[in-house]
């Protein structure tokens, strides 16, 4: 006797888990009973069906190698509604059901479900908010991290990090923003300026409440849902007298950071010269009054880079100590190419801790080297924030789960996240 091959096995899989689907529909949803039309001839797919011969979709959907089940509507412009393949039939049905009524009763998708989430969250009720004050919502991101971008007759299949945390992206007349609730930092807010091409940290507490803010984020606790929705609905007239950042045009010299405005803040590819420039504590000038990157010191690349990122009180100090905040303990630590050990970190963070007067310092750890697995997780536990330095760029990247979570977004925001027909 013939044993049936792979396929047929896995696509009897796919039958059965349509039927389960269809059940739950059934089961949850009995008003569309008599719209609820499942197809059991390969591809699978199940349909609530609308007026005019028109349905709205459900169905395993390939995206460049990549298999989600997304839900289509018969609206050319509008987005599918994109999810894990791990996700309940529950949720599914609920999904297909909502998008459905909408249709129906000619209504608004109620929330979270226009926003491709199943349950109610502080991203949620803030995208609801700032939809009424008039702002565009363009994406949440909150349970549900898979998405479609890309050209709509072969989109690909996105899936936001964990590292991004929750969020809300809105687009205002003059700015796009990124609102995020970040596990280990709260509330953040970072703009995109189109006429400077740059991301930036809004200061919240500076915003909120006039005065500057020495670490990225606010606590949850410390601001509502519906103070963040009023603070991003009113502009960026009103994130604070100026904004934290400066972003300045790229230097035509290689090597050279100019005075004025560039894409970003350290665009040179000119090699360091090592470590050595730490502790420089005048700037050496170019001709034309430009400012070399090793002339600037890395003492002062840091503190750029860690100011951008939130960390408000730190400023350039001396040879012992080339980084200082009164907030934070921050190490500076060329130890070559050897990983970060977890005595290394453990020894660092208790003299941080020591380093306070009346309160331990949480440290801040800049290294040229990596980190061992023990050791980055001892460092998260410490509740600390622990960068790479590249010494031919002087650019920061993080090591840890925690610092992760405090970078800028990484690349500009899309006009589409899908391109229009």
């Amino acid at each position: 006797m013939a044993f049936p091959s792979g396929d047929m096995v896995a696509a009897f899989d796919k039958f059965l888990h349509f039927q389960s689907l269809e059940s739950a529909l059934l089961e949850r949803h009995q008003e569309m009973a008599d719209r609820v039309e499942f197809s059991s001839s390969v591809p699978f797919h199940l349909k609530v069906k609308l007026s005019g011969g028109r349905s709205v979709v459900l169905a395993r959907v390939t995206f460049k190698h990549q298999v989600a089940w997304t839900i289509s509507d018969p609206t050319l412009q509008s987005e599918p509604s994109v999810w894990p393949l791990d996700t309940s039939v529950e949720v599914l049905a609920d999904a297909l059901h909502a998008r459905a009524s909408a249709y129906l009763s000619d209504a608004p998708m109620p929330s979270p479900w226009c926003w491709n989430e199943s349950e109610p969250s502080d991203t949620t009720r803030l995208a609801d908010l700032l939809e009424t004050q008039g702002v565009r919502v363009r994406r949440v991101v909150a349970g549900n991290r898979w998405f479609a971008r890309g050209s709509r007759a072969t989109p690909e299949l996105e899936l936001v990090r964990e590292s991004a945390g929750a969020y809300v992206d809105a687009e205002l007349a003059d700015a796009f923003v990124r609102i995020s609730v970040k596990p280990a930092l709260g509330w953040l807010v970072d703009a995109y300026i189109r006429d400077w091409g740059a991301w930036g940290r809004v200061d919240l507490a500076r915003s909120l409440w006039g005065r500057k803010g020495t670490a990225p984020g606010l606590p949850r606790a410390d601001v509502s849902v519906g103070e963040v929705a009023d603070l991003i609905g009113k502009g960026p007239a009103h994130w604070g007298e100026n904004f934290p950042w400066e972003p300045v045009r790229r230097s035509a010299i290689r090597g050279q950071i100019p005075s004025s405005r560039q894409d970003s803040l350290f665009p040179v590819e000119a090699p360091e010269r090592g470590f050595l420039p730490y502790f420089e504590e005048e700037p050496e000038t170019e001709p034309g009054g430009s400012v070399s990157t090793a002339g600037r010191g890395i003492a002062q690349a840091i503190v750029d880079q860690l100011t951008m990122l939130g960390f408000g009180d730190v400023r350039t100090g001396n040879s012992v100590a080339p980084v200082h905040s009164d907030s934070y303990h921050v190490q500076v630590r060329n130890v070559g190419a050897k990983d970060l050990s977890l005595s290394e970190i453990q020894r660092l963070n208790g003299l941080a801790a020591a380093a306070g007067e009346d309160v331990p310092k949480r440290l801040i750890l800049v290294t040229g080297a990596g980190i061992s697995r023990q050791a980055a997780t001892f460092a998260d536990e410490a509740k600390a924030f622990v960068f790479r330095i590249d010494s031919s760029t002087a650019r920061l990247a993080p090591l840890t789960t925690r610092t992760r979570q405090v970078m800028l977004p990484d690349t500009a925001p899309r006009d589409h996240d899908l391109d229009p027909w």
